[in-house]
């Protein structure tokens, strides 16, 4: 068996069409693990929102049920209610925040500008539950 020139022409196409099946598949195979790791970044991102949304939610609880738990007593100041928070003290603040800003409960006295420092109750139309 003897190999022709046209047999070397032939095969140097099909290593050419190899090399670019390869480097194309090797492209696709890129392009999979990048969209695998944006698929990753995207729902590990969406899961830290939705914890931190129940997160907030459970702080939110949280200081209402300190507040009526204070009813008898009136106002409490903002750090108490952080310090009485527990493991949600970090969202304390946030909390406070939305329920003012929702009507559920109410700065009493002064408004030093500070939730920390200002003096909260719960709304009067809450304050029966």
């Amino acid at each position: 068996m003897t190999v022709s020139v046209e047999d070397w022409q032939l095969a140097g196409q099909i290593m050419d069409e190899s090399t670019r099946v390869r480097d194309r598949c090797l492209e696709q195979m890129h392009e999979a693990v990048q969209q695998s790791k944006a698929d990753y970044i995207n729902d590990s991102e969406e899961a830290r929102a939705q914890a931190e949304s129940r997160k907030l939610e459970a702080a939110k609880r949280r200081v209402m049920t300190i507040l009526e738990e204070n009813a008898q007593g009136g106002e409490i100041v903002g750090y108490r209610i952080r310090q009485k928070c527990g493991k949600y003290g970090d969202m304390c603040y946030r909390a406070l925040s939305e329920l003012f800003e929702d009507g559920r409960i109410e700065k009493v006295g002064t408004d030093t500008g500070s939730d920390s420092s200002s003096q909260w109750t719960l709304a009067p139309e809450y304050a029966g539950l």
